[in-house]
């Protein structure tokens, strides 16, 4: 139990223990060293801040001599070192744990992403299919529903795209390239995209773009 024994006593008052004489009356010592005639032990705590995680004692045996106040500080110094070594151990255990953690995750963001990816492919696919041939038919303001949903599908599309291509850049599979795009078509594409339903709210949509902008590396 804790205080029992010169290890005991060394967790209990996080201060190094030393006992010289003839241990075998003590029950630690009897347990330690198996009944071996000891003549002298050192016990130092193994502290992690201020928690003991472990004990380090030393014995001396039959006619050896007692410890000295300077043995008693080497052990000091060692036994800091090995508390910080198993400190160190623990927390690159947890480091370790963690990170296989986040590979998992982030293996299972990958499996959700290509699911995903392609749950949505097939039914936009057909819904891009019949909206087009609607749309070759359609005349007047029905034809001009039908091109915005064949639009928003294309651009689900693109999004989707997107994504998977997010994925490779993830797992290294793919790479980025910078190149320049000219801003106005692209904010102009946005805009049309979704002028019909501005137009239906009443809402006025202005663009403006500074010169210096017009065209950018992305």
């Amino acid at each position: 139990a804790i205080g029992e024994g010169a290890a005991g006593r060394a967790v209990s008052t996080r201060q190094p223990v030393s006992v010289e004489g003839d241990l075998s009356a003590d029950p630690w010592a009897t347990f330690v060293y198996g009944g071996a005639q000891v003549s002298g032990a050192v016990s130092v705590p193994l502290l992690t801040k201020d928690t003991a995680v472990g004990v380090l004692s030393v014995a001396r045996f039959g006619q050896q001599p007692p410890f000295s106040p300077l043995d008693v500080e080497f052990l000091t110094l060692l036994a800091s070192q090995a508390a910080i070594a198993l400190e160190n151990a623990r927390l690159f255990s947890e480091i370790q744990g963690a990170y296989n953690r986040l590979a998992e995750l982030d293996e299972l963001k990958g499996e959700f992403l290509n699911i995903a990816a392609h749950e949505l492919r097939s039914p936009l696919a057909v819904i891009l299919a019949y909206a087009t041939l609607l749309e070759d038919e359609a005349t007047g303001p029905m034809r001009d529903h039908l091109s915005q949903v064949v639009q928003g599908g294309m651009q689900l599309k693109s999004i989707i795209d997107e994504m998977v291509s997010l994925q490779h850049i993830d797992t290294g599979a793919a790479q980025v390239h910078i190149t320049d795009v000219h801003l106005p078509t692209v904010v102009g594409e946005v805009v049309d995209d979704m002028r019909l339903l501005a137009q239906r709210s009443q809402v006025v949509i202005q663009v403006s773009i500074p010169e210096e902008m017009a065209a950018v590396r992305a």
